[in-house]
């Protein structure tokens, strides 16, 4: 059985509610599952977020819907205003005037990074800090780049290093490090490649992949414990869990201070 229903004009009645979408084509499902009380909605978009206006009396069967059915959300009560989305405290803009790195590898790469520490859930103000700090430390081009130095270095260096996995020759020059935070070695390219689905160890080059890149940091963050460093503010711990040591500490600390003063 269905049943018009006379309604007011669209102006006098409506319906508001958040969409995680762009759009919406279907009917709500408490509407579309109550035959007697059959509405038609326009669906609108604007910067506030999803609109539904009532346009006209219809006649609505749960089996004439087209389009996905979604639920449909409760108008905010004037006490409990909606919830905002969390605001990322860092713009590309901002990075790249801290760091007098270019913009455009700013854009290009910090959502890239964001992406990456955001899938394994350690996306927070501070562990942010803590990525920007050490992709500026390592790189004056906020870009993943290759170790400086010649083939003689790497082989004098890290070449048949057991510490490192290398054990075959020309192990020191192949698995120089490379990165946002570089890897080294043959044991880290081989354990950082399977955690991001990339062969490092036949393809060393790889790390130097943006996308590749940003998911081997956030391994690195999320497996070193440095998101608890740093919601502890613990910045000398945290450089000491990333780089090993406390050198190039001196960048590192000048480009924490102007981040920090960004947090809200």
């Amino acid at each position: 059985m269905t049943q018009k229903i006379p309604i007011q004009p669209a102006h006098d009645r409506e319906e508001q509610g958040r969409m995680a979408g762009p759009e919406w084509t279907g009917i709500p499902k408490q509407i579309a599952t109550t035959k007697p009380q059959g509405l038609q909605f326009r669906a609108m978009t604007g910067d506030h977020g999803f609109r539904a206006v009532l346009v006209q009396p219809v006649e609505v069967h749960a089996d004439m819907m087209t389009g996905p059915v979604v639920d449909w959300p409760s108008r905010p009560s004037r006490t409990q205003p909606a919830p905002l989305e969390p605001v990322m405290p860092f713009t590309a803009d901002a990075i790249a005037t801290i760091l007098h790195a270019p913009r455009e590898n700013v854009e290009a790469h910090w959502p890239l990074v964001l992406e990456a520490l955001g899938a394994l859930k350690i996306l927070e103000p501070a562990v942010e800090v803590a990525a920007i700090a050490s992709i500026g430390t390592e790189s004056y081009l906020f870009a993943p780049e290759r170790e400086a130095g010649t083939e003689a270095y790497f082989r004098r260096m890290y070449e048949f290093d057991r510490s490192l996995g290398n054990l075959e020759p020309g192990d020191g020059p192949r698995y120089c490090g490379r990165g946002f935070v570089p890897l080294v070695g043959r044991s880290e390219y081989a354990r950082f490649g399977k955690l991001v689905g990339a062969d490092l160890v036949e393809q060393p080059d790889l790390a130097l992949d943006p996308a590749v890149a940003a998911r081997i940091l956030a391994y690195d963050f999320m497996l070193k414990g440095v998101p608890k460093a740093a919601a502890e503010d613990d910045w000398v711990k945290v450089r000491r869990l990333i780089h090993g040591d406390l050198s190039g500490w001196k960048r590192f600390n000048g480009i924490l201070i102007p981040l920090l003063k960004q947090l809200p």
